[in-house]
């Protein structure tokens, strides 16, 4: 019932809380996530990213990835990804990624629109982690716009977007064939030729990730299987982070908020 400033902070603490991994802190983040998710939290998040404006909506979209990053420790939050994606979540994420760019924008508009984009992504990739938001995510039509901004995005929404293709393909004969005919073949080839190093790597592995065959695994098996990719994508965006963050001070976007990816330590996207 509060201001719309009042909401984007209280979602903002909520991202922040839901990855804070410090001594200091009350909760464990998996204990608060699921305080969280039991509370309620994510109609009211869906609901502020489908009537918020562009702040909201990116905070949000960082808030609902944080509620459904999983902890490979515990199966207590295993239910949190499918739990976000039927609160319809996957439709507005996706809306996000196809937002219009704006012809002759600013610099700053050219950054809120790349700032929402990769945020949907992250969250995307994240999501994907389960099969049934998986599902959801490709029928929305999430795939064609992962490639397109993976061509045209810069470093950190490029990762983030094959990132999130290369979690949605594991094991998956049909959404290979969908993200091979979206272009990504040819993208990746690029970036595996002109993109930095930490791009490079990203691009071969989603390279012969489409290229496998799919293979009879059970349950568990997938569990494992996307988890591990999910991660490793984690830990580059996180590297390279970290590296903007030696080189320029941060990752510069319009908006300030706390990095939901940051596992160790707090990282802070600074103001544009």
């Amino acid at each position: 019932y509060g201001s719309a400033t009042a909401k984007e902070a209280a979602v903002a603490r909520l991202l922040q809380m839901a990855v804070e991994t410090s001594s200091g802190s009350m909760f464990h983040p998996t204990t608060f996530r699921n305080a969280a998710m039991k509370a309620g939290v994510v109609p009211r998040l869906v609901s502020l990213m489908r009537d918020g404006d562009e702040h909201a909506q990116y905070i949000c979209a960082g808030a609902l990835q944080a509620l459904a990053l999983d902890d490979p420790t515990t199966a207590l939050d295993n239910g949190h990804q499918a739990a976000i994606c039927q609160a319809g979540a996957v439709p507005l994420l996706v809306r996000m990624l196809k937002g219009g760019k704006p012809a002759r924008g600013s610099a700053r508009e050219m950054g809120v629109y790349e700032a929402l984009q990769t945020s949907a992504a992250a969250a995307i990739g994240t999501l994907a982690e389960s099969e049934v938001c998986k599902r959801m995510i490709v029928q929305a039509g999430a795939i064609e716009p992962l490639v397109a901004i993976a061509m045209f995005g810069s470093d950190q929404t490029k990762l983030t977007a094959i990132g999130a293709l290369d979690v949605m393909q594991f094991n998956a004969a049909d959404v290979k064939a969908q993200v091979s005919s979206a272009g990504a073949p040819s993208l990746l080839k690029g970036l595996q030729q002109y993109g930095s190093d930490i791009l490079r790597e990203s691009a071969t592995d989603v390279l012969a990730g489409l290229s496998q065959p799919t293979k009879q695994l059970t349950p568990e098996q997938r569990v494992e299987g996307v988890k591990e990719l999910r991660l490793k994508h984690q830990d580059r965006r996180e590297e390279l982070m970290e590296q903007a963050r030696i080189m320029y001070g941060g990752v510069r976007t319009p908006f300030k908020v706390t990095n939901p990816e940051a596992r160790s330590q707090q990282i802070e996207y600074l103001p544009g």
